[in-house]
């Protein structure tokens, strides 16, 4: 059964441009945004920061040789 909802003319204008750049419905934007927002709080414990620092040192480090050879 629909539902009337009010949101803001800006979000409005955001999710409108998200549902025709996937060729979806209004509904389905939402369920696809709500979908997204709660598979990124289930990995948004300490456990899915876990080696980003060290990843992030060795790409630093590959591109300093990188830019010192050229």
């Amino acid at each position: 059964m629909p539902k009337v909802i009010t949101i803001k003319e800006s979000v409005y204008k955001r999710l409108s441009k998200l549902k025709r750049r996937h060729n979806m419905s209004f509904s389905d934007a939402i369920t696809f945004l709500l979908n997204f927002y709660e598979s990124r709080k289930e990995s948004t414990g300490m456990r899915s920061f876990a080696g980003s620092l060290r990843e992030k040192a060795v790409l630093m480090t590959r591109l300093r040789r990188i830019y010192k050879k050229s």
